[in-house]
């Protein structure tokens, strides 16, 4: 199990680090996220296995096909969400995505899904894939988890 877990933060987004599109778009809310709430982890890293071991998260959260949020309750317990839900609270946790987050509101759920699956599904063959970790920018290393 992960050491530490009581220590990890509230709400994590976990996201493909292969996938470009999935860096940009956490590089994004990194810059929304003034109050640094969010933090981020890769969907194969360290932070997804412990929570897996410890039954927050499931193989089907891990696939790679999917952001991922967890995010811990007042009661202790996780709570996680996927793909445009994922992204909902994400942009909820953000004081600068308000527009966004109507537009996306406003949206039949089946319609949203729909959408991310699209997007999701041709990720790698329009954005591209790459080997390499992304470089957090100062002072935001400490939100970019294993």
């Amino acid at each position: 199990m992960l050491a530490g877990m009581e220590e990890l933060p509230g709400l994590i987004v976990f996201f493909d680090a292969e996938c470009l599109l999935c860096n940009r778009s956490v590089q994004w809310m990194l810059r929304l996220d003034g109050a640094g709430r969010l933090s981020f982890a890769p969907l194969g890293g360290e932070t997804a296995k412990g929570l897996e071991e410890a039954g927050v998260l499931r193989e089907e959260h891990l696939g790679g096909q999917s952001m991922v949020l967890a995010e811990r309750g007042e009661d202790g317990g996780w709570v996680v969400r996927m793909r445009s839900d994922a992204v909902i609270r994400a942009l909820e946790c953000t004081a600068r995505a308000r527009v966004r987050l109507a537009l996306l509101k406003a949206m039949p759920r089946f319609l949203r899904e729909w959408g991310y699956r699209l997007v999701a599904k041709s990720r790698y063959a329009v954005f591209g894939k790459t080997e390499q970790c992304m470089l957090p920018g100062p002072g935001v290393g400490e939100r970019i988890l294993r």
